[in-house]
């Protein structure tokens, strides 16, 4: 028997989970375009697969079930504003600064944690949203100890100390 789930209540118990952010980005025909998702996780070691969930509609949906290859970005805690601009949040505050430069064929956006370079391996429907499974082709990750920026309960975080471990 199905019960009916109310969208509010679900949305704020998933935001209960932790996330780092990301922002996706392709190339087509000499355009940049880039959205920000929280919702990525890899997959697979072998093949070395990628997962991250798009609501149906955005454009980045419609660009990468076309494009064979994207770039997934990890922010660094500095990045919050970078975050908010690729999701659309910006308002009438200024474009923040950066810069996408190549990388293995994709664009990589400058001052992440790592950019993931992959190219699109299935889309799979999944309710209002799509998954794209990406399999990964190139790794390229940032020197230093920058931290992540993250995502929790609909406000963005930065780590505190580390837990000690066991």
């Amino acid at each position: 028997m199905e019960q009916s789930m109310d969208p509010q209540a679900f949305r704020r118990a998933m935001g209960m989970f932790a996330t780092g952010v990301t922002v996706l980005a392709t190339e087509v025909e000499g355009n940049i375009h880039g959205m920000t998702a929280n919702a990525f996780s890899s997959l697979s070691l072998d093949p070395p697969l990628i997962l991250v969930c798009l609501n149906r509609g955005t454009k980045m949906e419609g660009l990468l079930k076309h494009r064979a290859k994207f770039s997934v970005n990890m922010l660094s805690r500095d990045q919050e504003a970078l975050s908010r601009h690729f999701a659309g949040g910006h308002g009438n505050q200024h474009t923040p600064e950066f810069r996408f430069t190549a990388f293995a064929g994709v664009p990589q956006l400058e001052g992440c944690l790592c950019t993931v370079a992959c190219e699109v391996y299935d889309v799979l429907e999944g309710g209002d949203h799509v998954i794209v499974l990406g399999r990964v082709f190139g790794l390229d990750t940032a020197s230093g100890e920058t931290e992540p920026l993250l995502f929790w309960k609909g406000k963005y975080h930065a780590l505190q100390s580390p837990v000690a471990s066991a």
